[in-house]
């Protein structure tokens, strides 16, 4: 490519991006702390609450707290989805925050990282601030990353399907059959409301929690989250129909306040 060519083409990608950053879009910026921008006031917000886990997120994440979403921390008592996969002792810095066009709302990103020298932890979570009673708290990924995700409402269980997958009817089926049948061998009640994820791969499921990580998973499992009556299956041959997550929500009566182990628990379901 000729020099002046070269040197033409820089500029005008320069001139470009200094527009796109005049025009008020959506860019990505690190706040200042002392701001009295919304950008300000939300980075002081996820500091302070980040400080309220005194280390321990997992332990935590279903701590009640006035800096999170009251209708989030009703829906599920373990509310703080992302937060629940952040190591003990992780330490982060706030990459961005950034508004996101759907009115009084902002992206938050954070990057964290073990606190050993040795750790290689590399993790991003994404929670969102937003206005409640006029003032800003925080809020999760997944109602938001998810809304354009299809519903399927079959029995008490809502499949929430990523837009790539076609839903099965006749799994969802045999997951409710499955299900209740579960429940009458334990004498158990059977399945109540519940919201089921179908996604096309493990690593996308946690992204629409608000979860990046280094170490990739692909279309091999899934995960739940029975006090939040939440599965989420990221291996596509089954679908609608992974019984082991779904036989850890109808189980759970089982192990609330017993002594039983995590390992029976994951033996019983398996």
């Amino acid at each position: 490519m000729p020099p002046l060519l070269r040197r033409t083409n820089a500029r005008s990608l320069l001139a470009a991006c200094a527009l796109f950053l005049a025009s008020g879009a959506s860019a990505a910026q690190r706040p200042d702390s002392t701001s009295a921008s919304p950008e300000g006031a939300i980075y002081r917000v996820w500091n302070a609450y980040i400080a309220s886990k005194h280390g321990r997120f997992a332990a935590n994440a279903g701590a009640r707290s006035a800096l999170w979403i009251s209708t989030e921390q009703e829906r599920w008592p373990m509310f703080d989805l992302a937060g629940f996969y952040i190591p003990d002792g992780a330490v982060h810095r706030v990459e961005s925050i950034r508004r996101t066009g759907r009115g009084e709302e902002y992206e938050l990103v954070a990057r964290f990282r073990g606190a050993g020298a040795r750790d290689s932890l590399a993790m991003t979570v994404t929670v969102y601030g937003v206005r409640e009673g006029g003032r800003w708290v925080l809020a999760n990924a997944l109602p938001r990353t998810t809304a354009h995700w299809q519903r399927h409402v079959v029995g008490p269980i809502t499949y929430i399907v990523d837009p790539l997958l076609t839903f099965s009817p006749a799994r969802a089926r045999q997951a409710l059959a499955f299900s209740d049948s579960v429940a009458t061998a334990f004498s158990l009640p059977r399945l109540g409301p519940t919201d089921y994820y179908v996604a096309s791969s493990v690593d996308l499921a946690l992204e629409r929690l608000g979860v990046t990580t280094t170490q990739r998973y692909g279309a091999a499992g899934g995960f739940s989250k029975p006090v939040n009556r939440q599965v989420f299956s990221g291996i596509p041959a089954q679908g609608e129909n992974y019984r082991h997550e779904l036989a850890h929500l109808v189980l759970r009566p089982l192990f609330n306040g017993s002594t039983t182990t995590l390992l029976a628990s994951e033996g019983v379901a398996t």
